[in-house]
């Protein structure tokens, strides 16, 4: 079970690095955008469309249990792999 456990955890904060990444690059790209609309090289369509990924990117990034950087398994999540 521990190893089970450990790679889990291995595997969850992989996918929150990864999250955070699409995040980042999703606020770049916002901004960026936002910036080529002041001077009309963007459409308001483009920006709503990188505002719609930014706030997948949050909700993705939300939907871990994070304690200082490190994900933690949710109640849930252990009792399954008890159960396993």
């Amino acid at each position: 079970l521990d190893a089970q456990l450990e790679d889990t955890l291995k595997t969850r904060q992989k996918e929150y690095e990864t999250a955070l990444e699409t995040k980042s690059q999703a606020e770049r790209s916002l901004s960026q955008l936002k910036t080529l609309q002041e001077v009309g090289g963007a459409s308001a369509e483009e920006v709503k469309e990188a505002e719609t990924k930014l706030a997948q990117a949050q909700r993705d990034v939300d939907s871990y249990t994070v304690v200082n950087g490190q994900v933690q398994l949710t109640e849930q999540e252990k009792q399954q792999l008890e159960n396993t």
